[in-house]
């Protein structure tokens, strides 16, 4: 390109190495003055001069048949290029995503997170006490049935949810504690479960029986504790109460999976 540039800073000296003279009436006319006019007149009159760009060097032509080529000092590479097609008009489902069982029926929200997403488990959204929590619905393939069971963000104890009872033996008023409140669900081995009242203040008191939620953990795995331990511990908790799950869940056919509504 700066080859072209260059030529046509080239053609004004081309064109305007005549000019156009004028005369007043009673001056002299040069011959020399009235020849170059008559030049410029038949250079312009017939189109002057023209460059174009021949791969990489300059070809210019004037109307007088002269013509002229600056050649280029490089290499002009001319890259293939692909062609993108047209996106097609789609019809699709892009409604709520719920978890439905092998009948068809619909059993929970599911909750949709690009860090938690396993074939036999699916991430639900529950409701006690006007609060939401998460859980985990199963697909346990060793007794073809579909399990609730808590969700925990890493395996550790201190962040597994943990139902505690200052009886012995994990009977009577029930706390809970987790370290996200979200997942302040506990679920026991048993099959029984508890939720925390969120709106409960965290009270640190001293507990002799706790049972460690059966949980899901971010990367897959099953931690099978949830059975009562007895013994001494110090605990942040909130108050909490026994979980019914809904008839859904509880009878849901197995294999649960995930549906999306129109």
């Amino acid at each position: 390109m700066r080859y072209l540039l260059t030529a046509l800073y080239l053609l004004p000296t081309l064109v305007l190495g005549q000019e156009l003279h004028t005369f007043k009436n009673g001056e002299v006319a040069d011959a020399e003055k009235i020849n170059e006019t008559h030049q410029y007149i038949l250079n312009n009159a017939s189109g002057g001069c023209s460059a174009t760009q021949q791969d990489n060097s300059v070809l210019i032509e004037c109307a007088d048949g002269t013509s002229g080529v600056i050649a280029g000092a490089g290499t002009v590479v001319m890259y293939p290029e692909g062609q993108i097609g047209e996106v097609d008009p789609l019809s699709y489902d892009d409604g709520e995503i719920v978890v439905i069982d092998f009948n068809g029926v619909t059993v929970a929200k599911a909750i949709v997170d690009g860090n938690f997403a396993f074939e036999n488990s699916i991430l639900v959204e529950l409701t006690a006490f006007q609060q939401k929590i998460r859980a985990i619905l199963h697909n346990d393939e060793s007794v073809a049935a579909s399990r609730l069971m808590a969700f925990a963000q890493g395996g550790d104890d201190a962040q597994q949810p943990t139902a505690l009872f200052m009886n012995e033996d994990c009977t009577g008023p029930v706390w809970i504690a987790s370290r996200y409140l979200a997942d302040s669900f506990v679920a026991s081995a048993a099959g029984q479960f508890w939720v925390a009242d969120l709106a409960a203040p965290q009270e640190q008191l001293v507990f002799s029986s706790r049972l460690r939620s059966v949980i899901i953990v971010y990367w897959g795995d099953i931690r099978e504790r949830g059975s009562c331990e007895s013994g001494n511990w110090a605990y942040s908790a909130r108050r909490g109460a026994e979980y019914t799950a809904a008839p859904e869940i509880l009878n849901a056919a197995y294999p649960v999976r995930l549906k999306q509504l129109p």
